[in-house]
């Protein structure tokens, strides 16, 4: 019986290639692709390129520090899912 080489643990992605799928995201998505388009290029999540869609614009408001999302709404008017409404 072979015996199998050990890898490793599986985990998450290290940080160069988390900051690398975040740069393709954004620049995919300011060439003007969908967010379903650059999901299935890339092989990751719709949310995940809607929230770096979202976090890339430039009229993106951060939360200040040692403040909370209460009463954040989206660009829509919607409320934001931190605030207590489901997205």
């Amino acid at each position: 019986m072979a015996r199998l080489k050990d890898e490793g643990p599986i985990g998450r992605p290290k940080t160069a290639q988390y900051l690398a799928m975040r740069a393709k995201i954004v620049l995919r998505c300011a060439g003007g692709v969908t967010n379903k388009q650059v999901a299935a290029d890339l092989g990751v999540d719709q949310s995940t390129v809607d929230r770096r869609r979202d976090r890339a614009s430039p009229d993106h408001k951060s939360p200040q520090p040692g403040t909370t999302n209460e009463g954040m709404t989206g660009a829509d008017g919607s409320r934001c899912a931190g605030a207590g409404a489901a997205r």
